[in-house]
């Protein structure tokens, strides 16, 4: 009699047969057969067996959580173990030791997160993440057959073209409880001269990657999109490699170690220099700057030592993977010898004075030399050059110090003829000013004599009126004089001098009517009135006598 408990089996063997007797509980068992008390293996939720039977080969996986129990004749084939998580950015590919084919196992479930519990024929070869591909960047993949494919996350990473979708392998037709299938994203690829082009497709659905189709042995036909283009119009990719597919890792030269990128206490490499190498599986299309220092020689024979940078950048991937494997090196070195060639061709004194177009001119030399290789060179830039002998860097160094002080003199003297400029065009300026000044006087004085004039000759435009009004009054009264003035003193009376015009017109105005007995004058020397008084008797007398004139008229 056996007591068992919950985790506790018998293995009883007769003299042909072996069963087993699972607890908890009283067992009670024939004493002539061989007993044995076996432990069973508790599993927990995360936990996997596989076993084995010894008499009929199969196998079989226990998952938790439980108690898994051998079988009469069963033996683990491992030791327990941990289920492999899965997720949107984790597969898990895996190997069927029964086929021999593999299969990429993913999750697109609801909650995108699951466990993988490989079956007892399958073996774990890699777990994968997910291969994410910036706008920037392009991924080379090599397939079975050795077609490369190019997954882009910008529309211009490879020209797409109508195409299709090709597969090197087959999956299994078995299908595994605990898995679900797999959404990739599909590619559209054109067959070239050495791979395949791809550019990504979203929202198409390659067959199940856990064995619930099997994938198309023949390419079918698909609609390409842009590549890189998601739905939602955003750009870049991400993918899981495929069995028998690898990423292509290319050596490309650099000027950093790679392994003490990251340590600060490493040594400083020498700038300027490709002394190693960096493994790049991710092509970056950006533009980018490569340091260099070259050793050139000019014509007569100096040799300097120049230092700058390289503007280039990744245009094609595709021709770039077939023509070189390390674009970077082949930048470099091409344009060192384009700008040795160049320099080599004039004398110091030519490069010192024009080394801008000089190097310009070397730099667009060759183009289809990084056509060939799917790069661009946009630009060539020194920023800084130096003697490699001693002596000759004095010589230049003088020679630049003297140059300098032409410079600084030349300048100098521009600032003196600039002051000297000023001056006299300030000059010129006070004399502008001045013969504006005197014209202006020359006018003032010119209108000045004309309003004079013009004074003038009103005046005498009016002492004229004032003798005419003058010589019509007069004329009046001599007319209506009672009794008549005699010849005498009418020409005593009409006699009017020349005087001012107010003068005139107050004698003019002021002079009195003219009497029987008394005539009036004004005198031409004096402001006072003459009276000139006659008797009629003298009158009488002077009338009736006989004047020589009237006799002689007579």
């Amino acid at each position: 009699m056996h007591y068992l408990k919950h985790d506790e089996q018998l293995v009883v063997e007769s003299a042909t047969e072996r069963w087993t007797i699972d607890g908890p509980g009283r067992k009670v068992t024939n004493p002539l057969f061989s007993i044995s008390v076996r432990k069973a293996t508790l599993l927990d939720e995360q936990q996997y067996v596989h076993l084995k039977d010894g008499r009929t080969g199969t196998k079989r996986a226990v998952h938790g959580p439980g108690i898994a129990f051998l079988g009469p004749y069963e033996s683990a084939l491992n030791n327990v173990s941990n289920a492999i998580h899965i997720d949107k950015d984790t597969a898990v590919r895996v190997l069927d030791t029964a086929s021999g084919r593999q299969r990429l196992v993913t999750n697109s479930g609801a909650a995108a997160v699951g466990r993988f519990f490989p079956l007892p024929t399958e073996a774990v070869l890699e777990v994968q993440k997910l291969v994410r591909v910036e706008p920037h960047q392009v991924v080379i993949v090599q397939d079975a057959d050795g077609l490369y494919h190019f997954f882009g996350g910008a529309a211009d990473a490879a020209a797409p073209t109508p195409a299709h979708t090709t597969s090197t392998n087959t999956a299994p037709t078995h299908t595994a409880a605990t898995h679900t299938a797999a959404t990739h994203t599909a590619t559209a690829t054109s067959h070239g001269a050495f791979g395949v082009i791809k550019s990504s497709q979203v929202g198409s659905q390659l067959p199940s990657s856990d064995g619930e189709g099997e994938l198309p042995a023949e390419p079918t036909q698909v609609t390409p999109t842009p590549a890189g283009v998601a739905a939602s119009g955003a750009l870049g990719t991400a993918f899981f490699l495929q069995p028998h597919w690898k990423l292509i890792t290319m050596s490309w030269s650099s000027a950093i170690d790679p392994h003490a990128a990251n340590d600060a206490a490493a040594p400083v490499h020498t700038p300027g220099t490709l002394a190693y190498k960096q493994n790049v599986t991710k092509v970056d299309l950006r533009a980018r700057y490569t340091s260099f220092e070259y050793r050139v020689r000019t014509l007569d024979n100096v040799e300097l030592v120049l230092q700058g940078t390289i503007f280039w950048q990744v245009t094609h991937v595709p021709t770039m993977i077939s023509a070189t494997g390390d674009p970077v090196g082949d930048v470099f070195y091409h344009a060192r010898s384009a700008l040795i060639q160049a320099v080599s061709a004039v004398k110091l004194t030519t490069f010192m004075t024009s080394f801008n177009a000089l190097v310009a001119d070397a730099a667009a030399t060759d183009t289809t030399f990084y056509a060939a290789r799917g790069v661009r060179l946009h630009s060539l830039e020194v920023t800084s050059y130096r003697p490699a002998d001693d002596a000759t860097a004095l010589v230049l160094q003088k020679i630049i110090s003297e140059t300098t002080n032409r410079i600084n003199r030349l300048q100098q003297q521009r600032s003196q003829n600039e002051v000297e400029r000023s001056r006299l065009d300030s000059e010129v300026l006070i004399e502008q000013a001045r013969q504006e000044l005197e014209r202006a006087r020359a006018q003032n004085q010119k209108q000045a004599l004309l309003d004079r004039a013009a004074a003038a000759a009103e005046v005498d435009q009016l002492k004229l009126r004032a003798e005419l009004a003058l010589e019509t009054s007069c004329k009046l009264r001599r007319a209506t004089a009672t009794p008549p003035l005699p010849p005498t003193a009418r020409r005593v009376v009409c006699a009017s001098p020349r005087r001012s015009h107010a003068s005139l017109l107050r004698w003019a105005g002021s002079c009195p009517t003219p009497r029987p007995s008394s005539n009036c004058t004004r005198s031409s020397t004096a402001s006072t009135w003459r009276r000139t008084w006659s008797t009629p008797r003298r009158a009488t007398s002077a009338a009736a006598r006989p004047t020589s004139s009237s006799r002689r008229a007579t």
